[in-house]
């Protein structure tokens, strides 16, 4: 089954191939329902990576606790969407 993403999520979802691609030497490839950890090989370090790159790209702060229940690549272009939604409307 594959994950329907909204267009903004698609575009957040480019852009998380493309941090893979150029910071996490990771599949550019990334579909929506890849496992993040297992698919980009996260540990720790890496995953902090990830997200300082996410945030910085997308101009967003992530929840740490929604981050916790991130799990697939799906989960985290809604994750941003979201937090670009919120930012907006404050």
């Amino acid at each position: 089954m594959v994950t329907e993403l909204s267009q903004r999520e698609r575009e957040v979802l480019d852009g998380l191939r493309h941090i893979a691609a150029e910071q996490l030497s990771g599949a550019a490839e990334l579909g929506p329902d890849d496992d993040l950890a297992a698919t980009l090989e996260l540990d720790s370090l890496t995953r902090a990576t990830l997200v300082v790159a996410v945030e910085d790209r997308f101009r967003v702060m992530l929840d740490d606790d929604a981050l916790e229940r991130v799990r697939t690549a799906a989960d985290l272009c809604r994750l941003v969407a979201r937090a670009e939604t919120e930012t907006f409307a404050r």
